[in-house]
């Protein structure tokens, strides 16, 4: 089943894949080539963004590059780097300026001092310090398996592990309270109070799929109204790379679903949106950015004590819940689109193993001290 969405995404992020091969060497776009079959078209662009973010640091901070520009650099060059030069870049990548903030003629060659535009500055904790030198141990990896380079120094170079992060889910009452907030009002400023009368059935079903499908916030943008079937309880979903999977809801889900489906019929969706089974108030499909937005607003009336609520939130309430109720870990990963069970296993099952050591704690039958 086609997905225009989809398509047109995976055709701007070629574009833009195109367009900085264009700022970056040859051997690049040779690498990035080379990654077409094994990597999706979004992983692809943040390879070479994070590629580009290297390329523009050798000229600005290390005197070897700098009279040359990015696109100039060629694999002789690149094969007088020292460790410490890569040391130098991690530290680099604690704080620099973004290339996006110089004008796009500096890059190119033109004569654009530093100081012509206004900094915008980047910092990286350790999971983007990790995925940017990943991405260049990955480079480098290729450079030296085509002989382009003597030697693998990115080898030697730590890749820094990100802390674990507390899996913030919400409980049945939460749920609730979040539902309730869409259908209330409670808690919620005058000036967004207006436009609940269009959206309350559309949020409310998002709200539902979220929590009773688990799916990604990217997925349930690119929803489209032939992907649902109301009479079998299912949707097609476009997973990570492509592949398609038939999900299927409950009895909560489908009268919320069943609601907007009312509603959405009597909308003329703006041109390009007509397929689209999430519209925003302009009627056009909504966003991954709007619909963050969306549960950000009712998490912070609902459950103001949770940290940043985010559809993400969601679909860890529900991959929780899911483990919790069934114990298989193997039925969480593939409902969830996991890729490798054990990125289930880290994520859900050490949260209900916290949860078994908290009920042991919370009931003590022996006798207290006299």
């Amino acid at each position: 089943m086609a997905n225009d969405y989809l398509r047109q995404r995976k055709i701007e992020n070629e574009e833009k894949i195109r367009q900085l091969q264009r700022e970056l060497p040859a051997c690049v776009t040779d690498f990035m080539r080379s990654l077409i079959t094994e990597r999706s078209d979004l992983t692809r662009l943040e390879y070479i963004k994070d590629l580009r973010t290297f390329f523009c640091f050798l000229p600005r901070e290390l005197p070897a590059f700098a009279d040359l520009q990015p696109y100039q650099i060629t694999p002789d060059e690149l094969n007088k780097l020292t460790l410490r030069d890569f040391e130098a870049y991690k530290e680099y990548l604690m704080l620099y300026d973004k290339p996006d903030a110089r004008s796009q003629s500096e890059s190119t060659g033109s004569a654009h001092r530093v100081s012509a535009h206004k900094a915008h500055y980047v910092t990286n904790a350790e999971a983007g310090l990790g995925r940017k030198i990943s991405s260049l141990r990955a480079f480098f990896r290729y450079l030296y398996l085509h002989d382009l380079i003597s030697e693998n120094i990115t080898e030697k170079l730590s890749v820094p592990s990100a802390a674990k992060k507390e899996i913030i889910y919400l409980n049945r009452e939460e749920i609730d309270q979040m539902i309730d907030a869409v259908n209330t009002c409670d808690g919620m400023p005058e000036n967004q109070k207006k436009y609940l009368a269009h959206t309350k059935a559309r949020d409310t079903a998002i709200l539902c799929l979220l929590l009773g499908t688990g799916i990604r916030a990217s997925e349930m943008v690119g929803l489209d109204l032939s992907h649902i079937n109301m009479e079998h309880r299912s949707f097609v979903v476009s997973r990570k790379g492509g592949k398609e999977m038939t999900l299927y809801f409950n009895e909560d889900v489908e009268r919320a679903l069943a609601d907007y489906l009312a509603v959405r019929e009597t909308i003329v969706p703006a041109l390009g949106s007509e397929n689209a089974l999430f519209l925003s108030l302009q009627r056009k499909r909504l966003t991954t950015r709007a619909l963050q937005y969306i549960i950000k607003k009712y998490g912070q009336i609902a459950v103001p004590y949770k940290h940043k609520i985010s559809p993400h939130k969601m679909r860890s309430s529900f991959g929780t819940a899911l483990y919790e109720a069934s114990g298989d870990i193997n039925l969480v990963a593939n409902v969830l689109g996991h890729s490798n069970v054990n990125t289930t296993q880290k994520h859900y099952v050490h949260t209900a193993e916290e949860q078994r050591e908290k009920a042991a704690k919370l009931v003590d039958w022996t006798t207290p001290d006299e």
